[in-house]
């Protein structure tokens, strides 16, 4: 290339390795750096470096980009592309910023990948974090080994994935509510399971279920292992969880059980419902369900079976029908339900009486319904009793009867 008489200086000066600003414009065919070990290759605009790159592995183009690197010659293999791109990196090595003001607060975090405005913004000694996206990463302070694809990250976490954004952000209000993924959402896979474990881990490991959850969770029923929620409020809301078994299976299509231990002595709930103010229901290991409301149904079936039972002891009718007149009966209805009234004893008094059931607090049905049976058995005993009484006293009057009759007819020729 044939250089006119203005640009032969400034070739000359370039050849010789010297930094050159200018006014104005610069049209070559094609600029060559000559090669040095001590002195950067820069191209400035106005007072500011546009493009450096020196032996140290540092590559930056763009307005303020690598500022403060290119001041200390600090750090080592960082590549910076837009404005104010790793502006603040002191001694930071083996960083990569594309993007306005990417690791723009960077000093001495390497490892660092940011590409997207503003990613990896606040980032000032964090090592190894990957941010992708606008704003991504840009809460990310001092945590390291994160990766976060569109999402503004948590200002000192660390070996954390984060991809999308949930809710609004600090700076942006983008959310995704769903997520597609190639080879498991729309399409079955066979023999590979998703498998979740107690680190919050996903993967394709071995479980013995399709999905399985996996987690170490405290805190009470605000922090389970799984939390599933439909958060709309509308009178038209779906369940938050419906489950269908196609099929006959034998353990129907929801199983739920405990892992701890099956002695009776040991009491505690395997499930439990309730609505947003408490629990109203619950059913423990024993198989003891509880409610706090009405139980309603065509028919209730106690277990009866002889060979369910022992200690099988005899009644006296008489005895229980003599202690059911002695018990209050009262007409009532429940505090929490002052619609409905109800006929019945007290399960203290029921309890003092008789002396059955599990406490004073409860009246068991097979009980009122034992005791019913028991007094009809010894109303039944004492009307007999009435009956063969009632039969002596008319044979007794059918007797005498008998003997006035005939002494009648014995007078009756004399008159």
């Amino acid at each position: 290339m044939k250089l006119s008489s203005t640009l032969a200086p400034i070739a000359l000066a370039l050849l010789a390795g010297a930094n050159w600003a200018a006014a104005g414009t610069l049209s070559v065919t094609a600029l060559q750096f000559p090669a040095t070990q001590n002195t950067p290759d820069i191209i400035y605009s106005g007072t500011s470096y546009l493009l450096w790159d020196d032996n140290n592995g540092n590559f930056f183009v763009g307005q303020q980009a690598g500022a403060t690197t290119t001041a200390k010659t600090k750090g080592m293999n960082n590549t910076g592309g837009g404005v104010s791109a790793l502006a603040e990196n002191s001694n930071g090595s083996n960083n990569t910023a594309f993007g306005f003001n990417t690791l723009f607060d960077n000093l001495g975090g390497s490892e660092n990948t940011a590409v997207g405005a503003e990613a990896l913004r606040s980032s000032s000694s964090g090592s190894n974090n990957i941010a992708l996206g606008y704003l991504a990463g840009y809460n990310l302070i001092n945590g390291s080994y994160n990766i976060d694809i569109g999402n503004e990250g948590l200002p000192n976490e660390g070996n954390t994935i984060r991809i999308g954004t949930q809710g609004p952000g600090t700076n942006t209000l983008d959310t995704q509510t769903r997520a597609f993924v190639a080879g498991i959402y729309g399409a079955a896979v066979a023999g590979v399971p998703v498998y979740i474990d107690a680190a919050g881990q996903l993967g394709t490991a071995s479980p013995e279920l399709p999905v399985s959850f996996n987690g170490a969770a405290t805190g009470g029923f605000n922090g389970p292992v799984v939390d599933i929620q439909n958060l709309d409020t509308t009178a038209s809301s779906s369940p938050a969880l419906r489950v269908i078994a196609h099929g006959s299976p034998a353990y129907g299509a929801l199983s739920v059980s405990t892992a701890g231990p099956v002695s009776p002595t040991s009491t505690y709930n395997i499930a439990t419902f309730g609505n947003a103010g408490e629990f109203v229901s619950w059913l423990d290991n024993n198989g003891d369900w509880y409610a706090k409301g009405s139980v309603n149904a065509k028919t209730f079936n106690n277990l009866c079976d002889r060979n369910a039972k022992e200690n099988l002891q005899p009644v006296s009718p008489r005895e229980v029908l003599q202690k059911l007149d002695s018990l209050p009966l009262n007409r009532w209805n429940y505090k929490q339900d002052k619609t409905a009234e109800h006929i019945g004893p007290m399960a203290q008094d029921f309890y003092a009486v008789f002396g059955v059931g599990a406490d004073d607090k409860h009246i068991a049905t097979v009980d009122e319904e034992g005791v019913a049976l028991a007094a009809i058995q010894g109303v039944n005993l004492k009307l007999n009793e009435k009956l063969v009484e009632k039969d002596a006293e008319i044979q007794s009057l059918a007797n005498r009867l008998g003997k006035l009759e005939a002494v009648v007819k014995q007078l009756a020729p004399q008159q």
